[in-house]
């Protein structure tokens, strides 16, 4: 079984598309969620689910929501936490990116918004100077939110005590083949969980250290 539940947001849309979908790319989208979950749902139950949900990106340069909607997913800016209110939960995934001058103010007040209004999402984080943070899904009531990861991250550092005053300063300008690939990751992602209900997805952080050409894995738990 999966961590979301399947029912509600296989649903209908009733509103209107906000913007055209690439036929060509919601299809090969598909395509791969259906492979990279081993067959586990097949390309049209793919492709309806991938058009049943709507993804709100709050981004300020608006390279991530580019990246999401050349693979298919119904993608619509998102300008701040207020907006999530508004959204479905069943019918919506937010997305965000991380700003170079405040790291942690958007991760924490996306982090509050969703919590309060159940609307599960993604963080997309910046370059500190050695890696990039894409994760964890974050479920609202089922996985570890944000503060829980920031917690994982200090206890995994020599400087715990000031560890958020170091995450939350001005970090190091993404380089933009850094950014893209976190963006790619982050759309992988939300093929494989709007699409195939990966289970393994919620909860799972994955760390891009360009240094090593490497990505790893680790389990953030409540």
């Amino acid at each position: 079984d999966s961590v979301a539940g399947d029912g509600a947001i296989d649903a209908p849309i009733d509103a209107p598309i906000a913007a055209p979908i690439d036929a060509h790319a919601l299809s090969v989208g598909a395509d791969f969620a259906s492979a990279a979950t081993a067959g586990w749902v097949g390309p049209q139950l793919a492709r309806e689910r991938l058009q049943a949900v709507r993804v709100h990106v709050w981004d300020d340069c608006g390279a991530l929501g580019d990246a999401l909607s050349a693979a298919g997913l119904r993608c619509e800016p998102l300008s701040g936490p207020e907006q999530i209110a508004a959204l479905e939960p069943a019918r919506s995934m937010v997305v965000i990116a991380a700003t170079e001058q405040q790291p942690l103010a958007r991760l924490r007040a996306a982090n509050t918004a969703c919590l309060q209004h159940g609307v599960s999402w993604l963080p997309v984080g910046g370059f500190d100077g050695a890696s990039v943070h894409v994760g964890p899904l974050m479920i609202p009531g089922q996985t570890a939110c944000a503060e829980c990861l920031l917690r994982r991250l200090a206890a995994n550092v020599e400087y715990a005590g000031v560890f958020h005053e170091v995450a939350g300063a001005p970090s190091a300008p993404t380089p933009r083949a850094l950014r893209e690939w976190a963006n790619s990751v982050a759309t992988l992602i939300l093929l494989r969980w709007l699409a195939g209900r990966d289970a393994a997805l919620p909860g799972l952080l994955l760390t891009l250290a360009p240094g090593e050409l490497a990505m790893r894995q680790a389990r953030v738990y409540r």
